[in-house]
């Protein structure tokens, strides 16, 4: 673990990296693990220490790669993310029988898992003096719903008011194309 000072706050970070290579005639592929915990604490503000923003506890990565022959390859890209912490706030009546954001502990809790899985076909083509690669790539192939953030309406309401999921990207294919000479 370490420890530092920045302004008007304290932190620790505390974590490891487990790392694993398969390398084989035609495919490649390496899985990662990941765990860190990392706190924060505002000097003399009497809430104590709390997770930093960046408090991810769990990754898990896999990347692989295929031959397929002929200069096809197929890759697989997944990855696992724990949630990161934020500050939940909850809908509460004022003096004035109105809806309001009331902010809970800080980061007290944690957004949903971050998932996502990306898979890529290729082929390269070579000519004389260049080579043309082409692919079709898609971006959470199961089109997981991953929030990125919750935001508040700062508008008082007569109606209890509910957090707006911002979301990440949902499925997303690409093609390209790339030039070498």
């Amino acid at each position: 673990g370490s420890e530092m000072c920045i302004r008007d706050r304290i932190g620790s970070a505390f974590g490891f990296d487990f790392y694993s290579v398969l390398n084989l005639p035609g495919f490649y592929a390496w899985i990662s693990y990941g765990y860190l915990k990392a706190n924060e604490d505002i000097i003399n503000d009497n809430i104590g220490e709390y997770p930093r923003y960046t408090d991810q506890q769990h990754t898990i990565s896999l990347v692989s790669n295929l031959v397929l022959g002929n200069n096809w390859n197929l890759s697989l890209k997944a990855y696992y993310g724990s949630g990161f912490p934020y500050t939940p706030k909850t809908a509460v009546k004022n003096e004035s029988d109105i809806w309001v954001w009331q902010s809970g502990k800080r980061h007290s809790q944690n957004l949903p898992a971050y998932k996502r899985v990306d898979i890529r076909i290729s082929k390269l083509f070579t000519f004389e003096k260049f080579n043309i690669s082409a692919f079709l790539d898609i971006s959470n192939i199961f089109n997981f719903k991953n929030i990125q953030q919750y935001e508040y309406s700062s508008v008082p309401d007569i109606y209890e008011p509910k957090p707006e999921e911002i979301l990440l990207w949902p499925i997303l294919p690409t093609f390209g194309v790339r030039f070498e000479f």
